[in-house]
């Protein structure tokens, strides 16, 4: 009987040091569990923080549609516009129609020079020819 008292005793001892053990372990899982509240609530924090980014993307995505609305027709229109190219054509053809408008311009004064001369001859031949035309009898 004795060694079943000590048996007993020695039994009751290791639970006794196993139940400290479970009351230092509740402890660490008290201590855990708390650990994982604060990390639950910075999960918390950046899932908000996720949300706000959610918004601000859809914010973004909103405006990046609308801009590339109106970079299609900013695109419409700059076809339909003259290049540098087609403007300096235009202009080298315009270039060369104002020289030959200047040319023209500054042999007027020689051509209408020239048609006085051959008018005020015609007028002479014409004075000649009327004179003429008694003395040879056409009149």
């Amino acid at each position: 009987m004795q060694q079943v008292l000590q048996k007993l005793a020695e039994i009751d001892q290791t639970l006794i040091e196993h139940s400290k053990k479970l009351a230092e372990h509740d402890q660490q899982f008290v201590k855990i569990d708390k650990r994982f509240d604060a990390v639950d609530k910075r999960f918390e924090a950046v899932d908000k923080r996720f949300d706000q980014i959610d918004g601000q993307i859809d914010f973004l995505a909103r405006k990046m549609l609308e801009h590339d609305g109106r970079l299609d027709h900013i695109d419409e229109k700059l076809e339909q516009t003259a290049t540098k190219d087609d403007i300096s054509r235009v202009m080298n053809s315009l270039d060369k129609i104002v020289k030959l408008y200047e040319n023209k311009d500054q042999e007027l004064p020689f051509l209408a020079r020239g048609l006085r001369n051959v008018e005020d001859k015609v007028e002479v031949h014409d004075k000649d020819i009327k004179a003429m035309k008694p003395l040879l009898g056409i009149a």
